[in-house]
């Protein structure tokens, strides 16, 4: 299901509470959205602090989340290093409340 930064329907409708109530992985398909990583102030903000790119804290974000994993799509070879270096990236509670409120 989509579902990321920008795109909270699965938040508003209940199904990923529904999912982490019942111990069900929710998998984010489309969870970067380069348009809104590349010019969004608080991406590049965090981005910048963590010395990581706006994507990566858009996957961070994501996975920091009970029972939600994604799977990004590139054919990049960096870009899928980055992807896959996303996973350690530790967001700090003020941070993820941030993204939490960007939209």
């Amino acid at each position: 299901m989509p579902y990321s930064i920008p795109d909270r329907t699965y938040v508003e409708n209940g199904v990923l509470e529904y999912c982490q109530q019942h111990d069900i992985l929710l998998t984010a398909y489309t969870p970067v959205h380069h348009r809104m990583t590349n010019t969004n102030q608080v991406l590049q903000s965090i981005a910048r602090a963590h010395g990581i790119t706006p994507a990566q804290v858009s996957l961070a974000w994501l996975v920091a989340q009970p029972r939600v994993i994604t799977i990004p799509m590139s054919a990049n070879p960096q870009h899928q290093a980055e992807n896959f270096q996303a996973g350690d990236i530790v967001l700090d509670a003020a941070e993820m409340e941030q993204l939490s409120r960007l939209f």
